[in-house]
């Protein structure tokens, strides 16, 4: 299985990505949203773990674009915003329900969501 990491916190893109390996994913990641749409253009990913608070294309827009691309990827976005308008911002771009081919492959998704958790944990413990 193959995952895209689109995130610009480097030290939160690395613990995820040593995370996702050590359980043997294979990792790409990114820091931009433009290269995120560019590679998964090159790239047949079973996973995009999408930070939304990203330096030029932010996530909603990377996003919107992976969506409208020909392989519908699942998305497991990070965000720390919090706000009713992003979260419906949000549910625009992911069209407000889930879709059975998010679920082809749970596992993955777990996996993601235990990385990124375990990565911010690690990271707050360091102070």
């Amino acid at each position: 299985m193959r995952i895209l990491i689109v995130e610009d916190d480097a030290s939160l893109a690395s613990g995820v990505s040593r995370i996702l390996e050590a359980e043997g994913y294979a990792v790409d990641m990114t820091s931009r949203g433009e290269e995120a749409v560019e590679a998964a253009k090159r790239e047949r990913f079973d996973l995009v773990i999408l930070d939304i608070g990203l330096p030029g294309m932010d996530g909603f827009e990377a996003l919107r674009r992976l969506r409208g691309a020909e392989h519908r990827v699942p998305v497991l976005v990070l965000t720390a915003r919090d706000t009713v308008s992003d979260r419906v911002h949000g549910l625009d771009h992911w069209g407000g329900r889930l879709h059975g081919e998010a679920l082809r492959d749970a596992g993955a998704h777990r996996a993601g969501a235990r990385a990124v958790s375990g990565a911010r944990r690690r990271i707050r413990a360091r102070g």
